[in-house]
Parts: C-alpha cells; structure tokens; sequence
C-alpha cells in the first residue's frame, strides 16, 4: 500500500512527458541501417572470392579448354558480380 502512495505522489510531482516519435524512429533507422551495412561487410568478401574465382574459371574453359559459350559467360557473370558489389550496391547504400 505505501508502494503504491509513493508511485502516485511521485507521478504527480513531475509533469508528463510526451513521448517524442522522431527521437525513437531515428533510434531505429539507425539499427536497421547497421544491420544492413553489417551484413554487406560480411558478404563483401564471399562475393568477391566467388566473382574472381568465376572469372578465372570462365578464362580457363573460354581460352583453354576452347568451351567458348560457356567460359565467357561464366567470366561475364563473374565479372558483373565485382560490378554489383564494388560500384552499384555501395552506390544504393548512400541512399539509406
């Protein structure tokens, strides 16, 4: 019962503060925007290895192995992967 007393006379005393919606949707703009950029920091590298091993691969059976079709593309694909993750998606990130 005095808990309870000293919670009413204790809310009384002090004005009620509005709660500011701005402050709290920036607090949470902020942890998504880290969670984002976290996880592209952590697939920067898989990317990478993974484009310039397709690179390599699609040279190798485009000019050596003579598998044209199928090397170039890989090499293509690989070198496209780079580009995403080097200038276009750096490039999206500036906007969030």
């Amino acid at each position: 019962m005095l808990g309870l007393l000293l919670l009413v006379l204790t809310t009384t005393m002090y004005p009620a503060w509005a709660l500011d919606g701005a402050g709290i949707g920036n607090t949470i703009a902020a942890a998504i925007k880290d969670v984002i950029l976290q996880i592209f920091e952590i697939l920067k590298p898989i990317v990478n290895v993974l484009g310039i091993g397709m690179i390599l691969v699609g040279l190798l059976l485009g000019l050596g192995l003579r598998q044209e079709l199928l090397g170039f593309r890989l090499a293509i694909g690989g070198a496209l992967a780079l580009l995403t993750v080097h200038v276009i998606v750096p490039m999206l990130l500036q906007y969030i």
